[in-house]
């Protein structure tokens, strides 16, 4: 089982490079933190997600180049914080912001034949809740992850800003790899 709670309440302004880390490692992105726990606006902000503090120190994720659509690569030491770095990456990349109320709770159940498919199902999801509903989600409980099944119990709130529209998460080049830390993927975007 795992969890992740987390305010729309810092302000991630990015310089270029666009590598989000844990708090601690935020590779040229500069943390500011507003006001209280709940959703912010600030005029001049040019991003403002989670910091999601529940993460590992050696999970993240990064936009990477690719020809024709948009991609990033996601790391975590276990899947559970794969999936949850695929969501955080995501809603970065489209600068996604939620209002603070009223808050929706949404339950998810999928099934897969392996990982990457639950992964692509997963993205495609809640890409769905954005394009039927307008809805975000900032408090993500993962009930159960295996190879071929993701429960998850969804709260957000209507979505206040979407940069960039996305038709959906693509298995073009998709492997979720072992590495010394743990696993990744690169995820590609139809866009």
């Amino acid at each position: 089982m795992c969890e992740i709670s987390f305010p729309f309440s810092v302000i991630i302004r990015l310089r270029g490079k666009r590598t989000f880390n844990t708090p601690s490692k935020t590779n040229g992105a500069e943390l500011r933190p507003v006001g209280d726990a709940h959703p912010t606006v600030n005029q001049d902000s040019s991003l403002m997600i989670d910091t999601f503090p529940q993460f590992p120190p050696d999970a993240g994720f990064e936009e990477v180049e690719h020809t024709a659509d948009w991609a990033y690569r996601v790391w975590a030491p276990d899947h559970h914080n794969l999936f949850l770095q695929s969501i955080r990456g995501l809603y970065a990349l489209v600068e996604a912001d939620v209002v603070s109320s009223p808050r929706v709770t949404r339950t998810v159940h999928l099934q897969g034949v392996d990982y990457e498919s639950l992964l692509v199902a997963w993205l495609n999801e809640l890409l769905h809740f954005r394009d039927s509903e307008n809805l975000g989600f900032n408090q993500i409980h993962i009930t159960r992850l295996d190879s071929t099944n993701l429960e998850a119990t969804l709260n957000g709130a209507a979505i206040r800003q979407w940069k960039k529209d996305i038709k959906a998460a693509t298995y073009h080049n998709l492997a979720i790899t072992p590495t010394a830390a743990g696993w990744e993927a690169t995820i590609v975007l139809d866009v």
